[in-house]
This record gives structure tokens, C-alpha cells and sequence, in this order.
């Protein structure tokens, strides 16, 4: 029904509840509404499983961790690997001082050098040869084959098997020199620790 004005007044008769709009209509509003629902759910899970394993904070430290972790096992692989190949060295603590004492007598200061257990990172300390070296330079490798020829083994228990002292004792009874040895157990062989 019209109105005067030019305004339809509603009809009681007239129904626009989606029931009675065509069929393709009602099909067309629920395909968009589930796609628009479907979407939504999608960036929402999207965006709480992109928090979850890469953004928040956990996540961060848990990749930091794992990568810690793998920088590890790698280093320790490799030092495994170093320490097992590392032959230089006798069966005995007494054994591997007396090859050290010839490489001295040699003056063969890569050789000596190659007696010294490998630092934590399976590589050869370079300050050892550099100061192997100066005692060279300085002609004062007599002083250390003489340290070297007096070393007995100390009466201090270190309550390790793979490790040993020598020890160079004053008039009094101190030490007054000493050497540490310690077993490579990887590749079976002593290795001179502190000197």
C-alpha cells in the first residue's frame, strides 16, 4: 500500500525473512557468510599457530635453545673427533715425558708442542708452541731438561686415574716445579696438561 507522501508503508502481507526470498538468494548468502566464517577462522588459527611457534616469546627461546643445543652437540662431535685423532703421546704418563724430553733435545718445537692436551675446542694451543719457542730463543731449554730430568712422581692422590703429577721438590719440601699429565681417553694416550 502507498502513501500519500510517496513513502510505501509496510505491509503486513509483504514477508522478507530469507525464507522467502528466491532459493538462489538464501544459497548465495550462506556460501558468503560460511566463506567470510571460513576465512576468519583461518586468520585467526593462522595467526595464534605463527604466535605460538615463531613470535611469542617461548617459541623465541625454545629456537634459541635448540640452536644452543645443536652448537654443542657439533663442538662436542667435533672435540670427539680431534681428541681421537690426536696420537701423540705415549702409553704411560712416564712415556710421553720422555718423547716430550727427545723433541726438547731435537729442537724440534712442533713436535714438543704436539705433546700438550688440545684445548676444549679440539684445537692446538698456538700460546704453548709461541712460548716453547722462546725458551728456545732465549736458550733456556737446558733449564727445562733439567726441570725435566728431576720430575718424580707426587705423593699427592688425585683420586683420578687419568691424571698424574710430577713434581720437582725443594731442600725443604715444596714444590718447586710440576708437571700434569692427563689420559686422553679417546685415542689411549698422555698428554701433558700444565707444565
Amino acid at each position: 500500500m502507498d502513501d500519500i507522501s510517496g513513502y510505501k508503508i509496510k505491509d503486513d502481507s509483504e514477508d522478507n525473512s530469507p525464507d522467502s526470498l528466491p532459493p538462489k538468494m538464501n544459497k548465495k548468502r550462506l556460501f558468503k557468510f560460511t566463506l567470510i566464517f571460513v576465512g576468519i577462522m583461518i586468520l585467526i588459527g593462522g595467526g595464534y599457530l605463527v604466535w605460538n611457534n615463531y613470535l611469542s616469546p617461548s617459541a623465541q627461546f625454545a629456537r634459541r635453545a635448540a640452536a644452543n643445543y645443536q652448537k654443542y652437540l657439533d663442538q662436542q662431535s667435533k672435540y670427539e673427533a680431534a681428541m681421537t685423532a690426536d696420537a701423540y703421546g705415549g702409553q704411560t704418563p712416564e712415556e710421553t715425558i720422555s718423547m716430550f724430553k727427545e723433541a726438547l733435545i731435537k729442537k724440534d718445537v712442533e713436535l714438543a708442542s704436539n705433546y700438550f692436551l688440545l684445548d676444549e675446542d679440539g684445537e692446538k694451543n698456538p700460546l704453548i708452541k709461541q712460548n716453547l719457542q722462546k725458551l728456545f730463543d732465549n736458550n733456556q731449554i737446558q733449564k727445562v731438561l733439567d726441570v725435566i730430568n728431576n720430575l718424580k712422581p707426587s705423593q699427592r692422590d688425585t683420586g683420578d686415574g687419568g691424571l698424574k703429577e710430577f713434581v720437582v721438590l725443594t731442600q725443604q719440601g715444596f714444590v718447586d716445579y710440576s708437571m700434569t699429565l692427563k689420559l686422553n681417553k679417546y685415542s689411549n694416550v698422555w698428554k701433558i696438561e700444565s707444565l
